[in-house]
């Protein structure tokens, strides 16, 4: 790259692979965060009651004080801002990626994963947080309520994420 000298391209290149090590682990993070919450939602096959009491047998493994800051909001956040600090230096120094069928995706399905979970995150945390005060409490109800109420909304955005 003109303007760009040896030492400079060492720094971006061990930079970027620092970033792939930061994206794998938060992948780890995240993806066992997801495991467990789709034991939730795959138990409500058996009905609410069955997705309700999975719901509260594998909550405390991700939301308490510590662990859904780290394992969830942290693992998402890491994992974005290195898959961005790893797309400018690709921008500015050609680092060779290969592009599989499934990493080719990986990029966009982002774009349009990271808005829908904090989509999720507002209606199933954020609102009953503001009008009721918590958010621990939450059950599947509040999910049936949106499949009663605003049907189109509801499947859309659970469909987009699974």
């Amino acid at each position: 790259l003109p303007g760009t000298d040896d030492s400079t391209r060492r720094v971006l290149y061990k930079v970027y692979g620092v970033m792939n090590k930061v994206q794998a682990v938060s992948a780890v993070g995240f993806s066992t965060f997801a495991v467990v919450h789709g034991l939730q939602i795959v138990s409500g096959v058996f009905g609410a009651e069955a997705a309700d009491h999975t719901l509260l047998l594998t909550r405390p493994f991700y939301q308490d004080e510590h662990m859904e800051g780290l394992m969830v909001t942290g693992s998402l956040v890491c994992h974005v801002a290195s898959g961005l600090i790893k797309n400018a230096i690709q921008a500015k120094v050609q680092v060779s990626s290969e592009k599989t069928k499934t990493t080719h995706y990986h990029g966009p399905a982002g774009v349009v994963l990271v808005p829908l979970v904090l989509v999720h995150y507002y209606l199933v945390r954020g609102i009953p947080l503001r009008w009721m005060g918590d958010s621990a409490f939450v059950d599947f109800s509040i999910v049936a309520w949106g499949l009663q109420n605003r049907p189109v909304l509801t499947w859309s955005l659970h469909t987009l994420l699974l």
